[in-house]
């Protein structure tokens, strides 16, 4: 599998490109009221609508304003488009057969994913439907198809 790069507050994670549906320059949500901290608020994107999250917030730790320096990765994650706040963009990584057989393994039971090591680093190898447990994912659908909930 092909791995994104990307850091977030002092951490280095990769996702699978197959979920990247594109990449924006910093943005500032519109806010939702009542949502947890680590949803920032909504972006209009063509028309659909993307969940800016603060992965940093999300894992537990401190919320940080945004800046005009990060990008928004937006990945589609269970028929939702979700925004993670990218402090810094990486590069794309190629496929390496035995570590994604190791990883395939371990993924089954880890809640976020895996770490990664290279010889550039160490970096977290996310999950993002695991980092967006099954009850958050129903509180943003709620939040698109309120009539639905």
């Amino acid at each position: 599998m092909k791995r994104f790069e990307f850091i977030s507050g002092e951490h280095r994670y990769a996702v699978d490109v197959q979920l990247v549906h594109r990449v924006l320059p910093a943005a500032w949500p519109d806010p939702l009221p009542d949502g947890p901290p680590w949803l920032l608020g909504t972006l209009s994107l063509g028309g659909d609508t993307v969940f800016l999250i603060d992965l940093v917030v999300r894992l537990g730790g401190a919320a940080r304003p945004l800046t005009p320096a990060q990008h928004v990765l937006v990945l589609h994650i269970e028929g939702l488009l979700v925004g993670l706040v990218a402090d810094e963009l990486g590069a794309v990584r190629g496929a390496d057969p035995e570590l994604d057989a190791d990883l395939q393994a371990y993924l089954a039971g880890a809640r976020l994913g895996s770490l990664l090591t290279r010889g550039d680093g160490v970096r977290v190898l996310l999950d993002p439907k695991r980092v967006l447990l099954a009850d958050s994912v129903a509180m943003l659908r709620s939040l698109v198809e309120p009539h639905a909930a």
